[in-house]
């Protein structure tokens, strides 16, 4: 009985130990000045995307974590969609990130694509979609709420993180911008 009661004690102390050191990992938030994580990830053709290939063209990135779901992002995507079509920003590249949908992640993936190109012609999305189907590049960026904007600068380092949107928000992604493009 007391092996028992030894073998029981150093279970729940295990199990309390191991929730406390759960408890406390949390997925890092990117900060601006913080080099921009690299990511693998395929579009919704099939193509392959490197983030890492696009630093280091020097270019300024734009990532917009989204879903067909998310309400405040079908209010942010026209707004880029209008940003980005101004002619001081044609260097800027806009990447979509779809983070995919809770109810068909385990069922038929063909059906979240459906859904984003139904989304993509509804709102006339005419810069690239990558298709983040398991949530590792939002996790890997800290984007756990919708829509997620970060920006990234010729560098290679973020120059803006942002959760959400509301009005406003576009006019201070167009002053990060200039900023860089200057």
């Amino acid at each position: 009985m007391k092996n028992l009661t030894k073998l029981l004690v150093m279970i729940v102390v295990l199990c309390l130990t191991t929730q406390l050191v759960w408890a406390d990992e949390k997925v890092p938030v990117l900060k601006v000045g913080d080099s921009a994580p690299t990511f693998f990830l395929r579009d919704l053709d099939g193509e392959n995307f490197f983030l890492s290939k696009t630093i280091k063209q020097k270019q300024v990135i734009v990532l917009s974590f989204y879903a067909t779901w998310c309400i405040p992002c079908r209010t942010e995507i026209p707004a880029y969609e209008k940003l980005l079509a101004e002619t001081e920003f044609e260097a800027v590249k806009l990447i979509y990130i779809h983070v995919g949908e809770p109810k068909v992640k385990m069922e038929d993936p063909k059906a979240g694509i459906e859904l984003i190109h139904k989304m993509k012609a509804n709102l006339k999305m005419s810069h690239p979609i990558l298709f983040d189907r398991y949530g590792v590049v939002a996790d890997k960026y800290g984007a756990s709420s919708l829509p997620t904007t970060v920006v990234i600068g010729p560098d290679g380092k973020v120059h803006y993180y942002h959760s959400g949107f509301k009005p406003g928000d576009g006019a201070k992604v167009k002053e990060v911008l200039l900023k860089i493009l200057k």
